[in-house]
Formats: C-alpha cells, sequence, structure tokens
C-alpha cells in the first residue's frame, strides 16, 4: 500500500515536478478533506486511487499566475466536477486498461474517468503486464474555460476516441472565463498513469 508520502514522491518524478512544490499541493488537498488522513508509522492513512487523481487535477489545472498552490482545492473540485459530453461512439478500442472508463454511466465526471484509468491498469496488471506500448494515451486541461479531453488509440490508430469534459452549465462557463487571452494547456500521457497505478498497486481494491 501507498502512503502520502510516497504518492507524493511518485507525482513530483511522473511530472517532473520539484517535490517541495507537489507537497505543498497535497497539503492543501489533505487540509480541505481532498486527501486520505490518518496516522503516522504502521498506522499512516493508505492513498486511494481518488487521491492520487485529486492531486493530478489540482497540478494540471493550476494557473500560470496567482495563488496557483492556496487555490488547489478549488482547481482539483473545478476540474473534478466536469462533465462528460455524449458523442457518437466510434469503433470499439479492445484495451484492457480502458474497460473500466468504457463502463461508466452517462455525465460522469472528469474525476471517475480518470479514477477509472488508474484502478483499470492496477485491476489489469494482476494478471498481465501493462500493454500501454500498443497505445496512445493523452489526458489534457485547457482553461478559458476550463475544459479536458482524453485521447484514446490502438497502435497506428486505427481506432481512436476522444472523451470531452466541460462545465455543466453555460452560465459557469461564462464565469470561469479569466479576464485576458492568455490561454494555457497541459498534457500528460500514458507513463503518468503507469508510474501513480505502479505506486497505488496494492491499494485499489475495486
Amino acid at each position: 500500500m501507498a502512503t502520502p508520502g510516497q504518492l507524493v514522491e511518485a507525482m513530483a518524478a511522473a511530472l517532473g515536478i520539484p517535490l517541495p512544490t507537489v507537497t505543498q499541493y497535497d497539503r492543501v488537498l489533505a487540509e480541505n478533506g481532498l486527501r486520505t488522513t490518518g496516522g503516522r508509522g504502521l498506522s499512516a492513512a493508505q492513498v486511494t486511487a481518488a487521491d492520487a487523481t485529486n492531486l493530478l487535477l489540482a497540478i494540471m489545472g493550476a494557473p500560470m499566475s496567482g495563488a496557483a498552490i492556496g487555490d488547489a482545492a478549488r482547481t482539483c473540485k473545478l476540474y473534478g466536477t466536469l462533465v462528460h459530453v455524449p458523442t457518437p461512439m466510434p469503433p470499439r478500442i479492445r484495451s484492457y486498461w480502458l474497460r473500466k472508463i468504457t463502463s461508466l454511466p452517462a455525465g460522469h465526471s472528469l474525476r471517475e474517468a480518470i479514477v477509472a484509468l488508474i484502478e483499470g491498469t492496477i485491476r489489469e496488471w494482476r494478471e498481465r503486464p501493462p500493454l500501454y506500448g500498443s497505445f496512445t494515451l493523452r489526458i489534457r486541461f485547457d482553461s478559458h474555460p476550463p475544459r479536458a479531453r482524453i485521447f484514446v488509440a490502438s497502435e497506428g490508430r486505427e481506432a481512436h476516441r476522444t472523451m470531452t469534459y466541460e462545465m455543466a452549465s453555460p452560465r459557469q462557463k461564462r464565469d470561469a472565463v479569466a479576464v485576458g487571452d492568455l490561454r494555457q494547456s497541459r498534457e500528460v500521457t500514458a507513463q503518468t498513469i503507469e508510474h501513480i497505478a505502479a505506486t497505488l498497486q496494492d491499494n485499489c481494491t475495486q
């Protein structure tokens, strides 16, 4: 099982962000009830895929300027509650780690989707080695207004799927648009999901 400290170290290594910076994000999330907390030593808290997802949401959605770390809880909630936008389904990708995400109900959130990717990976690793090399996975966060996309393609891209997540109402979108025209996009690949899953491998029971 993984402790909060181990998760922080894994996230810092996966994203290439200084450990003290990720530690500060983690602290703000814990203080706001967005990360599992507990004792120390043998009784230390054991983190979950949801905890890892919240940390990833807070970091990837952080603004380019301003109180990025101080607003970590708000950023986590903002991006985590983005809702899946239904689209016509392209040919099914027979991907072992996509099974959980494709079974999510209509209107599921971005947080639920990323948790499903992590948990699906962990579950499959119990049976066979990871097969990410045969697929492409990109998770992209956009600002102005907040939006996210999960892109999946099989080797050679003969089959692909893009899942888009947006704010639930037009009013939310208008309120979230920042002043000015400076926009940002951040993206991670299967490498980050693999790294998180490897750290949590023994901590997922679903």
